[in-house]
């Protein structure tokens, strides 16, 4: 007698976690080289958006909760512990600085998880909830701009729209998408800062 197989949407998550930890490594070595690669390493934005891309593509299993915590916790997890074993920091103020985004990371994938399944509908709310992943990466595509950091600036713009491919939608109203993201894009660029300033990390 054969064992079940486990449920799609575990089997779901257990990969979200994979590409967490993957990504979260990735992005802290990044942080380490000195100049745009510690530009992109350091940003939050691009690395959101993967996860944003994974919660859409895993609404059709049910799953887009399931697959954005376990990707953003693993994320979250790899990140700061790489960062203590190679910087030569003690684990508990490690902790510190990432318990803020742990605490933080929960309410913010459940929303999120509603964005993208919202966002894999049809109508004029789907297009604006594509349109959020665009918003959220222009504070720092405009920080690196002014920096001079084209390159990185690009990358994050393109991620943003990762979501959008995973979506795999052909019914967007391309209005409303572009009116959304320049109207929340305007609105993130004014609260970014305020919230970012309130989490001490």
């Amino acid at each position: 007698m054969t064992a079940a197989a486990p449920p799609v949407h575990t089997n779901a998550m257990v990969k979200a976690i994979a590409v967490g930890v993957a990504l979260g490594l990735i992005a802290q070595v990044l942080r380490q080289v000195p100049g745009q690669t510690m530009q992109f390493g350091a940003a939050t934005a691009p690395w959101l958006s993967i996860g944003f891309a994974l919660a859409v593509w895993a609404v059709r299993l049910r799953a887009p909760g399931r697959v954005l915590i376990g990707y953003l916790m693993a994320w979250l997890v790899a990140y700061h512990l790489l960062f203590a074993l190679g910087q030569s920091v003690a684990l508990s103020a490690a902790f510190r600085e990432a318990l803020p985004w742990l605490i933080l990371a929960l309410p913010v994938c459940l929303v999120l998880a509603r964005v993208a399944t919202l966002a894999t509908a049809s109508g004029a709310i789907a297009d604006l909830c594509l349109a959020v992943p665009i918003a959220w990466s222009v504070p720092e595509t405009l920080e690196n701009v002014q920096r001079g950091d084209i390159v990185v600036a690009a990358a994050i713009a393109l991620l943003a729209f990762l979501p959008l491919a995973a979506s795999q939608r052909r019914d967007i109203r391309l209005l409303t998408f572009v009116i959304g993201a320049v109207v929340l894009g305007g609105l993130a660029v004014l609260v970014g800062p305020v919230v970012r300033g309130q989490i001490h990390s």
